[in-house]
């Protein structure tokens, strides 16, 4: 008897939950519409919910410090951090415009450094060899005009800023939508290539386990 051909082994697709990951998509764009619209109230929603989380965290701290029965050192400082993550977050959750603005100042603050520093690069640039120093300058200016222009308006950057993560939030989402299309068709096209592939081998290893059959033919 002969043996039994062996069958080529089918390449194991990546399984994933379409379903669960078009929700997850379209949460995303929802929510980045959302940010475009709305993006002053979506600033402060996004600081209460940072303040919440902040707040789960240390109340499930004090909750293992309460059930646990050695209280030593490490505990204790714990339990000091978890006070101070509480506060922090009934801080946020009571007033969220202050960490918004507290962003805001430490974004304005770090862009007017950089030009300034590059406003004294630029003219030391240009004392020493000349050429193109003039571009560096004119960017200097423009971020410390900007900075400037976030002290002025400090809504203005955290609208912008929120406007910003919307539309790379809907970006992103509508990529994976477009990618995993792809990856459907791509798997597809493999399934359909490996089937004709086991075809072609079951039956040149039937030809070569019945070689009579195949002389019958011939002749």
């Amino acid at each position: 008897m002969g043996r039994k051909p062996k069958q080529p082994k089918q390449p194991k697709m990546p399984k994933s939950n379409g379903a669960v990951e078009l929700v997850f998509d379209g949460v995303l764009i929802l929510l980045g519409i959302v940010l475009i619209i709305w993006p002053n109230d979506a600033a402060e929603l996004m600081t209460r919910i940072v303040g919440i989380v902040l707040l789960l965290l240390a109340l499930i701290e004090i909750i293992v410090f309460i059930c646990s029965k050695n209280k030593e050192a490490l505990e204790i400082i714990a339990l000091v951090g978890a006070l101070i993550f509480a506060s922090i977050g009934i801080f946020l959750i009571i007033n969220p415009g202050w960490l918004v603005g507290f962003f805001n100042i430490i974004f304005g603050v770090a862009i007017g450094i950089y030009g300034l520093f590059g406003i004294v690069n630029s003219i030391a640039y240009a004392r020493r060899s000349g050429g193109l120093w003039w571009i560096g300058l004119i960017m200097s200016v423009i971020a410390v005009a900007f900075a400037v222009l976030i002290f002025m308006n400090p809504v203005w950057i955290s609208n912008i800023l929120m406007i910003a993560i919307g539309a790379s939030l809907i970006f992103a989402a509508v990529m994976g939508i477009y990618n995993r299309i792809r990856i459907r068709k791509a798997q597809k096209f493999i399934l359909g290539a490996v089937e004709q592939l086991e075809t072609a081998v079951n039956v040149s290893n039937m030809k070569s386990a019945n070689p009579e059959d195949g002389d019958q033919e011939e002749r």
